[in-house]
């Protein structure tokens, strides 16, 4: 699985001399310090931007992740924090803020909400790529994928420069109603307060 993953992107023995099947060769590799390739070098490498580059060209991002998916929690945290994820724009971002990185990408709730946020155009807050998240859900959940729910959306919301119009206002409203939501008392006063209600003069309260 390992040699299937990194594809050209390290030297790599022959396959026929890699071989279980021949232990007498697996003790010379061993005695001559031939280094063995571990999916511990994989996170390592997708950390290190040149060989990230040769492995999210072939074999891809995919076939990565599908591989990283099998191995445990402590073992690709580090991922989280590495820009691999494309967000709806394709721009390569992580999971969890970084000191100096890109600005970490969302998942998009599995809900009326989410429906929303998918129909907006490709602004911030960064959302993960729709196909990437149905792909590797389960995944990009264990390396703490952050959910855009709705008190991240009034976060954002709440910047000066971020300003709906006012058909996402209306897209937003038909969410709200189709979630039939139980707010806590704090978030309810958060949408109260929030400018998301045109009146009929042009003015938002």
């Amino acid at each position: 699985d390992l040699r299937r993953v990194y594809g050209d992107a390290r030297p790599l023995l022959a396959a026929d001399l890699d071989d279980p099947d021949h232990p007498g060769l697996s003790r010379l590799w061993a005695q001559i310090r031939v280094a063995r390739l571990t999916p511990a070098n994989l996170v390592a490498d997708l950390a290190h931007p040149a060989r990230a580059t040769r492995l999210l060209a072939s074999p891809g991002l995919d076939p990565l992740l599908s591989f990283l998916a099998r191995r445990p929690d402590p073992e690709i945290a580090p991922l989280a924090r590495l820009p691999l994820f494309p967000d709806t724009r394709g721009t390569a971002r992580p999971l969890a803020p970084t000191a100096d990185g890109p600005a970490p990408a969302w998942r998009t709730p599995d809900s009326a909400l989410g429906q929303w946020l998918q129909q907006l155009p490709d602004e911030e807050p960064p959302r993960l790529d729709p196909a990437l998240q149905a792909s590797h859900d389960p995944l990009l959940q264990r390396l703490g994928a952050r959910t855009l729910d709705l008190e991240r959306v009034l976060d954002h919301l709440a910047q000066d420069d971020v300003r709906l119009s006012d058909q996402a206002l209306v897209g937003l409203h038909h969410a709200l109603d189709r979630m039939h939501l139980d707010l806590p008392p704090r978030l309810g006063a958060r949408l109260a307060a929030a400018p998301l209600y045109p009146t009929a003069d042009a003015r938002r309260l």
